[in-house]
């Protein structure tokens, strides 16, 4: 079987819903990057001195890179954040999905307004839909689950968004296994 590949150029449908499904802040919108223009804007976003460890724009990769994905927040059209993780397809019998949440940052003036979280979340949706997909295309049933882990700082934002991500990951997977007709009679058909 050949490896499977995540484009998000290729699965913007995807990634739309995954974003329409989170609920984000008064003001902030969520999308896939625009590498070309929003890579400089968020490079230049505001950074606490000895607390952000990195470059604002650590992790962010363009929007046609192959198995990683980085989505922006914006207010007002103006960056104020991302995300960016890479996906690994995985398991033989059952689909399992490694995300691996490579940078997460949130503009000085905007934190505490749980943008973070929003991103994580729509990265977590998109994560479990992708997983779902490539289940369903390859004659699987839902079940597996998203293992979520990132680079963070102990006592960080950063981490406090990755353990978010870890359990909303763990529900959808609960929920995608109540809605396999395999285990659950009941589940309308896949």
């Amino acid at each position: 079987m050949s490896k499977t590949i995540f484009f998000g150029t290729q699965n913007t449908e995807l990634i739309e819903v995954s974003i329409a499904d989170t609920e984000v802040p008064d003001g902030v919108s969520i999308r896939l990057i625009a590498f070309g223009t929003d890579l400089p804007i968020i490079s230049n976003l505001p950074m606490e001195v000895f607390v952000d460890t990195v470059n604002p724009a650590y992790g962010m990769v363009a929007e046609d890179c192959s198995d990683e994905l980085t989505l922006v927040a914006t207010r007002d059209g103006n960056a104020i954040g991302q995300i960016s993780a890479s996906f690994e397809v995985m398991g033989s019998s059952q689909t399992n999905l490694d995300l691996w949440v490579s940078g997460v940052f949130v503009a000085d003036g905007e934190r505490k307004y749980g943008i973070a979280t929003a991103l994580g979340e729509a990265m977590t949706r998109a994560a479990e839909n992708w997983r779902r997909h490539v289940a369903q295309t390859q004659g699987r049933n839902w079940l597996g689950e998203v293992g979520v882990s990132g680079d963070a700082n102990p006592g960080s934002g950063g981490e406090a968004v990755v353990n978010g991500m870890e359990g909303l990951a763990a529900a959808l997977s609960d929920e995608a296994y109540s809605d396999c007709p395999v285990l659950n009679t009941e589940a309308p058909s896949q």
